[in-house]
């Protein structure tokens, strides 16, 4: 489930200005810039790069300093392993043989995150030239939506998602990337984000999420959503003060 927030700043901030600000403090995360949309994503559903296939799966949020907890706690754990198996899944359909590194705790300056990471080397579209080989294409569309955000199962998850959260959720948890001639590429899932309103330039609107267990609490997933908006609103107030 997500949820968003809407943040007014006056006089709005330059874009490049929150780039550079998510930039600097979030190295470990793909920053992004598309029109009105940007962020910094720690999550990459498929990149293909220098003959090296790789998928990071983030299930699992605490604050910082409380990893312990996080590595200990049955809900994250279980949360993870639904969101890894469902991804092992999606890519044994396409024949990539693969190997799994995870799980890790990545620490991000305002959250950590359980991580899996995902690997094939060479990725088949690569190593060889056949119609048959799975393309980044294939492997972004047979992995996206994850069960990180959008829940399983996909198609259940997915309706009951549109009706309980009651906005849309425009570009946020879609899929943000390039690809190039070679079919070399990298598609990041647009989280961690903020969308500027084309109307009204000084209005952002915020999105975050977080993986809802038959155990989860409410209090503290709403503490998890509010602790990921974080990072776009001290972008975005960084730049809006000129640091």
């Amino acid at each position: 489930m997500a949820r968003s927030a809407d943040m007014m700043v006056t006089p709005p901030p330059r874009l490049g200005s929150i780039v550079s600000q998510l930039k600097a403090t979030y190295p470990q995360c793909w920053i992004y810039r598309l029109g009105s949309l940007l962020g910094a994503s720690p999550e990459m559903l498929a990149s293909v790069r220098e003959g090296r296939f790789l998928s990071r799966v983030l299930a699992g949020s605490v604050p910082p300093g409380e990893e312990d907890e996080l590595c200990a706690d049955p809900k994250q754990v279980r949360e993870h392993e639904v969101a890894v198996r469902s991804a092992l899944e999606a890519l044994s359909k396409i024949d990539l043989e693969v190997s799994v590194e995870g799980p890790y705790v990545l620490k991000l300056s305002n959250i950590s995150h359980l991580a899996t990471d995902i690997s094939a080397v060479p990725p088949p579209a690569i190593a060889d030239d056949t119609a048959d080989s799975p393309s980044i294409w294939r492997i972004a569309e047979s992995l996206h939506p994850t069960a990180a955000v959008c829940g399983l199962p996909r198609k259940h998850a997915g309706e009951v998602i549109s009706v309980l959260e009651g906005r849309s959720r425009g570009l946020y948890a879609g899929l943000i990337g390039w690809v190039d001639a070679r079919e070399q590429g990298q598609w990041a899932l647009a989280l961690r984000c903020a969308e500027v309103d084309p109307e009204q330039p000084g209005l952002f609107r915020l999105w975050a999420g977080a993986g809802i267990m038959g155990d989860s609490v409410p209090e503290k997933e709403i503490a998890e959503t509010n602790t990921k908006f974080s990072a776009m609103r001290r972008a975005i107030e960084s730049a809006a003060n000129g640091l």
